[in-house]
């Protein structure tokens, strides 16, 4: 074997069997995926039945006059709470009429009784002589027939005037209208001055509030366990109102109106539950969040609901080992409460689940249970970044002209902010002398710019120069650029 074979085969051994070989490699390090996990609980969870619904309003009364006349005075404002009778007390007033007319006919109406039963007691009186003539055989029999017959007519009259009396009576009242119920006054329809009419124009609604309804719907299925439930004692309903601070008001209410009928188009119950309202959360018109409350379940098992998947196979949760692994099971959920899912069957009480980061887990995989972080800032906070210099102050407060003189005049190096977190360069990283426009290759046939067209001369009248008085403008040619070799 000659030297130079010998050197090669020794150069090959020692790549194909290097010293620091091992018999068996290491594996890497398994790294653990970070998730947020929570203990699967036991406890009571309320029957509920979710759905939306309009609030309705109590009791609502189109205010009319009942009398016409000229309306005087407005006694309430739009939008203002008014009180109805209550202990024999009227209700708050709300529109009077000119009384004078009223008046007058009531004191009419008075003087007609008064007349009319002073006739039919000189009348009645005159009739009873006749007849005691007539017993004693001195008087004529239609003499006393005649007599008791205009007596007869004359306490006719007397009722007629004392209805007349009781008549204007009533239209003396109705030139003050007051409210007949408790409730709230939409918009005055009607400004004092205007000539109003008995039953014609409505004047003001009112709208009674306190208490208040909210109407919903119901599946068929529901109807015997509510009918059943409604048999043994009251059954709760809650209201949730949203408002924009995204901050959920809850009512609390009872149900008390089921319909007599299913709606054979939409299968579903009609249902009314009856709220105090004393806070005015409910308004009518309004769209609610209507929970139905229809009993509770004892010890039953429950989950955060987003940690709950959806497989081939079905719904499952990952629930963490001892040894930190995770494994999927599979899980029936019975329901949905809020933000927790009820499980029926496939987990116990007191497991430790997933409740965050599902997507990176998979059968057996390591995890690192960490506390759920805060959700990003928000705009309106506070914004961290680097500091300001002092000691280059903003420009603010500057007319247009004298910032963009600002900015012309500033050097380069002060408009440019060394970024250390970047790694970026400053402007003092750059040489200082930058090649000269002239030292460049002059572009391959250049075009000439034309120069910008004259201002057109005045005429010798002042009036607008014509088209034919432009100045000749100057005939620009591309040069000829000869093709190479």
């Amino acid at each position: 074997m000659t030297p130079l074979a010998g050197l090669v085969l020794a150069a090959a051994s020692v790549c194909l069997f290097p010293a620091g070989c091992r018999d068996k490699q290491e594996k890497p390090a398994v790294k653990a995926v970070s998730v947020s996990a929570t203990k699967s609980v036991c406890k009571d969870m309320p029957i509920e039945f979710r759905t939306f619904g309009t609030v309705e309003a109590y009791a609502t009364v189109s205010v009319r006059s009942m009398v016409t006349g000229e309306l005087r005075k407005v006694h309430i404002n739009p939008g203002q709470y008014v009180d109805g009778p209550r202990n024999g007390k009227p209700g708050t007033p709300l529109f009077t009429i000119d009384l004078r007319p009223f008046q007058a006919a009531f004191d009419k109406a008075k003087a007609d009784l008064e007349s009319s039963q002073a006739g039919a007691k000189d009348a009645r009186r005159r009739a009873e002589e006749l007849k005691r003539l007539y017993e004693a055989k001195a008087g004529a029999y239609d003499e006393m027939r005649t007599a008791e017959a205009i007596a007869d007519a004359l306490e006719a009259r007397v009722s007629a005037n004392r209805a007349a009396v009781e008549q204007t009576s009533l239209d003396l009242d109705y030139a003050t209208i007051e409210s007949p119920i408790d409730g709230r006054a939409g918009d005055v329809l009607v400004k004092e001055g205007n000539l109003v009419k008995a039953n014609d124009a409505v004047l003001v609604t009112i709208t009674k509030i306190r208490p208040i309804y909210v109407t919903f719907s119901a599946p068929q299925s529901y109807l015997p366990p509510i009918r059943e439930r409604m048999a043994k004692s009251d059954l709760e309903v809650l209201a949730e109102v949203k408002s924009p601070d995204r901050i959920e008001r809850v009512d609390r209410g009872t149900l008390t109106f089921v319909n007599n009928a299913v709606d054979a188009s939409t299968g579903t119950i009609l249902l009314k539950a009856t709220f105090n309202n004393a806070s005015e959360l409910l308004w009518p018109g309004q769209f609610v969040n209507v929970t139905l409350i229809l009993g509770s379940q004892p010890g039953a098992v429950v989950v955060p609901a987003q940690a709950v998947q959806v497989g081939q196979q079905g719904q499952y949760v990952y629930v963490v080992g001892p040894d930190k692994k995770v494994q999927p099971r599979f899980v029936t959920v019975d329901r949905n409460v809020g933000e927790e899912a009820v499980i029926s069957s496939g987990l116990e009480a007191g497991l430790t689940v997933v409740a965050d980061g599902q997507l990176k887990l998979s059968p057996g995989a390591l995890v690192k249970i960490e506390q759920p972080t805060a959700g990003p800032a928000t705009a309106t906070g506070p914004v961290e970044g680097p500091p300001i210099p002092a000691s280059k102050p903003a420009v603010t407060n500057l007319p247009d002209a004298d910032r963009l003189k600002t900015s012309a005049t500033r050097p380069v190096a002060d408009s440019i902010r060394p970024d250390a977190a970047s790694g970026r360069p400053d402007v003092a990283d750059f040489p200082a002398s930058q090649p000269a426009a002239a030292s460049r290759p002059p572009p391959v046939n250049p075009t000439p710019v034309a120069p910008p067209p004259a201002s057109r001369p005045a005429r010798d009248d002042g009036r607008k120069p014509l088209d034919n008085d432009d100045p000749p403008r100057p005939e620009i040619r591309q040069p000829m650029t000869r093709p190479a070799g």
